[in-house]
């Protein structure tokens, strides 16, 4: 709800963060960092733009969460990092993974390799595909597949926890 209208934005984080919070989860909003605090909002997720990543993060302090979608650049992924950002997402990742550009797979395995930040991965997936690339990611992103779901968004969470236990239990590293 970044682009909401600020009556829109406040009933939203009015009826969530009690919710949210109640659950230890998170409640930010899209780019919208300068209403962050006034809505009692725990942070931004952003755009990979730095200037508006600096802007941000001096607004919303140290407390409050930056998260910065960054595509499929690496360079972008480091360069957040860099910006002091608390995590960076990549995608949008398509259901396909065997016919994903090389650009996704070079960047998680960089990370993987190399960086400690939580690594979110965006997409419209399957519960097979976010099982297979959970092994990858601290977090997976998901939109359309929840709320779209024919039987409801309570079923589609149950199908995707499934499919996320059943590949942590096949892979004793995970």
């Amino acid at each position: 709800l970044g682009e909401a209208a600020q009556a829109e934005l406040a009933t939203a984080a009015e009826a969530l963060r009690p919710i949210c919070h109640a659950r230890d989860v998170a409640l930010l909003t899209t780019d919208a960092y300068g209403r962050v605090e006034a809505l009692g909002l725990d942070g931004a997720h952003l755009d990979a733009q730095a200037a508006a990543q600096s802007t941000a993060r001096a607004r919303l302090g140290p407390e409050r969460i930056m998260g910065v979608h960054c595509g499929r650049s690496l360079d972008r992924c480091f360069e957040a990092g860099d910006r002091r950002a608390d995590y960076v997402s990549v995608g949008p990742v398509g259901d396909d993974l065997d016919a994903e550009d090389p650009g996704l797979w070079t960047v998680l395995e960089a990370w993987r390799e190399h960086v400690v930040l939580p690594l979110v991965i965006e997409g419209d997936l399957s519960p097979a595909s976010a099982a297979r690339l959970a092994p990858w990611a601290d977090f997976i992103a998901l939109g359309a597949p929840i709320w779209d779901a024919p039987d409801g968004p309570g079923a589609a969470v149950s199908r995707y926890l499934k499919a996320l236990d059943a590949a942590r239990d096949a892979d004793p590293g995970g």
